[in-house]
């Protein structure tokens, strides 16, 4: 059968096995057979870098990969690009294919520096290949997961949506990674300028390990996934209110490029069903009242 044939029927079998059969030995021995048969890691231009990935797996639109437009989220690259400054130590929290990484590795230039955190092994493996492949001497991979302490803690790998401590979709197939704090990698002597966490609810447990770090950041991002908070043992609002608490109290939603606040997405949930508010991913901007330096485009 040709590699053509094998994807279409990964593909449809895909949508079918995410109802009943997903979790289930046999959508397991199905998934793995096709994806021996199709899934190469490659290599893809974007942003000016080269990027090692899965194609059936990455979230980019493989119709972007050539024409020198980003392949992957492209109003989070322009913002990036407005609000990283050369010369800058930044970090990527949940680095994933570690796309971001590589973008504020050009971004921060060779005067900076950028931390890239992951604890999926294989997604680490491809981010080290994409290192090597640019030969950016400015990216300090970290292969853990980040929380508030070190440990050991189970880690389920599901694409892009990894998660620590919970499975997504009837996904268990979970393995063992080291986990650490930022306060624990960082030297103390390292000033941190800004980060972006995504880590599918885990951010309240990061944001505990990273006090020190935290005094000389101005600014991050933070995916505010409200079911992924709670499944870490977490609360939305709790957190947000640590936000605040750490000197964070303004608040701009990337997505709809607009500024908002901790009341006003409060608001934004009531009386959302449980698949609405599971499909609510937001992406939140936090700054520092009083670093006028900080203030994003379009607030």
């Amino acid at each position: 059968m040709s590699k053509s044939a094998y994807r279409v029927l990964y593909r449809v079998g895909r949508r079918v096995a995410n109802g009943r059969l997903y979790g289930t030995s046999t959508y397991k021995g199905i998934r793995a057979f096709l994806r021996r048969k199709l899934v190469d890691d490659e290599v893809v231009e974007t942003n000016g870098f080269k990027m090692v990935v899965d194609r059936d797996l990455s979230a980019f639109d493989p119709t972007m990969v050539g024409t020198g437009k980003p392949v992957w989220e492209p109003e989070m690259v322009e913002f990036l690009s407005k609000i990283v400054k050369p010369g800058w130590t930044v970090m990527d929290l949940g680095a994933e294919s570690g796309y971001f990484a590589l973008l504020m590795s050009q971004l921060v230039g060779s005067s900076g520096c950028v931390y890239a955190f992951e604890a999926d092994p294989v997604s680490v493996a491809r981010i080290n290949k994409s290192v090597a492949l640019n030969r950016f001497s400015n990216i300090t991979v970290v292969g853990k997961a980040v929380s508030d302490q070190p440990g050991i803690a189970k880690f389920y790998p599901d694409g892009m949506r990894g998660a620590l401590g919970y499975h997504r979709f009837g996904n268990q197939d979970g393995i063992e990674v080291e986990c650490a704090s930022v306060d624990s990698v960082i030297p103390p002597d390292v000033k941190v300028s800004f980060f972006k966490m995504d880590i599918e609810g885990s951010e309240w447990k990061a944001l505990k390990g990273m006090q020190r770090t935290l005094r000389s950041c101005n600014s991050f991002i933070t995916e505010f996934l409200t079911p992924g908070l709670r499944r870490t043992g977490g609360d939305p609002w709790a957190y947000l209110a640590q936000l605040a608490d750490a000197g964070f109290t303004r608040i701009f939603d990337v997505d709809a490029m607009r500024e908002t606040s901790a009341a006003e997405l409060k608001d934004r949930y009531k009386g959302l069903s449980t698949r609405e508010e599971q499909q609510l991913i937001l992406n939140l901007y936090c700054w520092r009242a009083e670093r006028a330096e900080c203030v994003p485009p379009g607030a």
